[in-house]
């Protein structure tokens, strides 16, 4: 754990990649389009922190989170917007 805790202090980059690269992979495996989002906001966030932005652990999560909802409600709405046919229903058998 100490290792994890001295590469995130001194490159928070390579944790917030390594994130969005596992997220990235349960979706492809799962096929779900739920951890797309999240995996595009640590995206986001590898690259800030790679910038030179420094907002603290807190921050980054507070930013990873913001971004992980607004990302996905806007996704949400474009695909509504796109495709307005494909409601999912819960009952439907088919």
């Amino acid at each position: 754990m100490d290792a994890v805790i001295d590469i995130y202090t001194n490159q928070p980059f390579w944790i917030w990649l390594a994130i969005g690269v596992l997220l990235l992979a349960v979706e492809a495996a799962l096929s779900t389009e739920w951890l797309l989002w999240p995996a595009v906001a640590a995206g986001v966030v590898a690259v800030l922190t790679a910038l030179g932005l420094q907002i603290g652990f807190a921050g980054e999560v507070g930013a990873f989170a913001a971004l992980t909802v607004v990302s996905t409600l806007f996704s949400r709405r474009l695909i509504q917007k796109v495709n307005p046919d494909d409601k999912p229903d819960v009952n439907d058998r088919d």
